[in-house]
């Protein structure tokens, strides 16, 4: 009867320390229940890097297959549909407001129309078209 009741408990003990936070369990590739930041766009004029301080271009993937965010002047919204690592964006939307520097702003709307893959490498969302990243995301922190 003693076998019986510690191999119960180490039963539960054990089940106890398998069960960790959910939140770490989330597959890596889950890009849709946070914030993102863009940090650096790869556009025909070169490698642009993004002011964090003021006007942050940010990106939100909504589990129901819409997306939204600030391209740093306008915002816009419209639908993204992701299947394992592929991402497709379509219908944006974008306000119209007019603002000293478009340059990012433009690059980044450009690429949305182009991006068809996307990775997490070391916490970062790397929105891609084929092998070549388009655009970098960090988290907002």
């Amino acid at each position: 009867m003693k076998c019986l009741i510690y191999s119960f408990l180490g039963f539960l003990i054990f089940q106890a320390c398998s069960t960790a936070n959910p939140a770490a369990n989330k597959s890596e590739t889950d890009i849709t229940s946070l914030e993102w930041r863009l940090v650096s766009i790869n556009s025909e004029n070169g490698l642009l890097t993004t002011d964090k301080a003021k006007n942050p271009s940010t990106l939100k993937l909504s589990g129901d297959g819409t997306v939204h965010g600030q391209g740093g002047c306008n915002n816009f919204n419209g639908v993204a549909k992701i299947s394992k690592n592929n991402i497709k964006f379509g219908n944006i939307a974008i306000t119209n407001k007019a603002c000293l520097d478009m340059t990012i702003e433009s690059a980044y709307m450009k690429i949305l129309s182009e991006v068809d893959s996307y990775s997490i490498e070391s916490g970062d969302l790397k929105l891609k078209k084929g092998n070549t990243v388009l655009a970098t995301f960090s988290t907002f922190r």
